[in-house]
């Protein structure tokens, strides 16, 4: 799978937008990626060692929070937030990954930060 950081989302929309002519780019839809590969495992890997303790259980396709989200009280459709569930089958079937970014999003700008930056990141804020 592909992690990206959403700094690097909010950094390639902005080389988008400061182009002086965009026209190339409506209605045109570009895949975003982070720049490496990584598996549920690794993710594990740097949560132990950053908690200093193993990880008892680990559900790698648990997506069960979507079904919990769409349950409770809210004015969105529940049938929209469910479909979230089959946005992870693309990463399952190893079809996202770092390679399939978008060429012309390379060319503007290439995500930087990887998955154990972020995440190192969020632990020490």
């Amino acid at each position: 799978m592909v992690l990206i950081d959403p700094y690097d989302v909010g950094v390639s929309a902005a080389h988008f937008l400061a182009q002086e002519d965009t026209a190339e780019h409506n209605q045109v839809r570009y895949v975003l990626n982070g720049p490496e590969d990584v598996t549920g495992e690794q993710i594990t890997a740097l949560v132990e060692k950053h908690i200093s303790a193993t990880v008892g259980e680990v559900r790698y396709n648990d997506i069960s929070f979507v079904d919990y989200i769409a349950d409770q009280q809210t004015s969105e459709s529940k049938n929209v937030l469910r479909s979230i569930r089959y946005a992870a089958i693309p990463m399952w079937e190893g079809k996202a990954k770092a390679d399939t970014t978008s060429k012309e999003v390379l060319r503007l700008y290439a995500p930087k930060r990887t998955m154990a930056e972020v995440f190192e990141a969020m632990v020490r804020e």
